[in-house]
């Protein structure tokens, strides 16, 4: 008899062993339930599950507009430099964050102080606009240095996801808007 208990002991053990194997890989898609095999549920009902596998979707990637990487006030010169992008999934919505990185150089007749740049981030859907945002990113070039670096993040960029994937359906552009300058300057001088 003590032989038997030991076999027992040792076949649930290894069944144990085993559920917990399988739970690890996957054990939602596997079919196997723990719980249901071990007598945790004493209807015997089926556990309810998920049906369907979860997408992963891909954050779209960003680029710099053709012909947009450098704007020039007067003698300084600003450029940017490095563009990044993170993306949040849920709800049938993708949450969209975009930075940007440049620097503004000091030319021969440049002046120190405080100038802003025009950046526009735009998301399009195949050639529709589908979400532009102008902001004027404000750049101190400290006296006695020959130029000085800036940054912007901009949040809260919200998408509608379809059946397609963000990553192939939106394109993200970045860009110095030099006609976003001008209707900001009009609107400080009425």
């Amino acid at each position: 008899m003590m032989v038997r208990v030991g076999a027992f002991a040792r076949k649930l053990a290894g069944a144990a062993a085993l559920a917990v194997l399988l739970s690890g890989c996957g054990g939602a898609s596997s079919g196997f339930d723990p719980v249901i095999a071990f007598g945790g549920n004493p209807t015997n009902q089926p556990t309810q599950r998920p049906v369907g596998p979860e997408r992963d979707y891909t954050c779209p990637a960003v680029d710099v507009l053709e012909g947009t990487a450098a704007y020039r006030i007067g003698a300084n010169q600003a450029s940017l430099n490095d563009v990044a992008r993170e993306c949040a999934f849920g709800a049938g919505q993708m949450t969209l964050k975009v930075g940007v990185q440049g620097r503004m150089l000091m030319g021969a007749s440049g002046r120190a102080g405080t100038h802003s740049v025009p950046v526009r981030i735009a998301v399009k859907r195949g050639d529709v606009v589908v979400a532009s945002r102008l902001t004027r990113v404000s750049v101190t070039i400290p006296a006695g240095e020959a130029g000085a670096s800036f940054a912007h993040v901009e949040e809260g960029i919200v998408l509608p996801i379809s059946e397609n994937d963000p990553g192939d359906e939106y394109d993200v552009l970045v860009g110095f808007d030099p006609s976003g300058a001008g209707v900001a300057a009009k609107r400080r001088r009425r």
